[in-house]
């Protein structure tokens, strides 16, 4: 956030959490709503992109920390693909904040790879078993210590709260 607690960074969430809440924000809590022009105004736009892509990070975290704590199944690893899986920062904050490896595969659009192995299925050419197994996956492994991980989730939590 802005105010309370973020300044030494420079950079927070308060006012992307609207953003990122979308029309999901009653069911996951979110308090808080956006005000891009006042934000854009005060900040450099590189702080509003680094609270967006920590702001993704976060409503991973708090997803599957909801998932282990309805499964009780702890995460050994997270595979990520799409096209917020090409940013780097991105994949390393979300090894840091989950402290689990993220790891993301060489072809990051698997849907499309699916629906191309689907079709060499339908045509008799050949399905995954064609291409060979996967390689040059990048892996992210977690630089965060535990404390300043649990003091950051702390600071998303309260920033959702309001």
């Amino acid at each position: 956030m802005w105010s309370a607690g973020r300044e030494r960074a420079g950079y927070g969430w308060r006012g992307v959490c609207a953003g990122v809440c979308g029309a999901g924000r009653s069911a996951l809590g979110c308090a808080r709503g956006g005000h891009a022009d006042r934000i854009a105004a005060r900040h450099p736009a590189g702080h509003i992109a680094r609270a967006a892509l920590e702001a993704i990070a976060f409503q991973v975290a708090d997803v599957l920390e909801a998932v282990h704590s309805e499964t009780g199944t702890p995460l050994a690893a997270l595979r990520v693909d799409g096209g917020a899986s090409v940013n780097d920062l991105l994949m390393q904050f979300q090894a840091d904040v989950l402290g689990v490896p993220v790891v993301r595969p060489q072809v990051t659009e698997t849907t499309a790879l699916g629906a191309a192995y689907l079709a060499g299925l339908a045509t008799d050419s050949g399905g995954p078993e064609c291409c060979g197994p996967a390689e040059g996956d990048t892996r992210f492994e977690p630089q965060m210590d535990a404390a300043d991980r649990k003091a950051r989730r702390g600071q998303w939590q309260r920033a959702w709260s309001g």
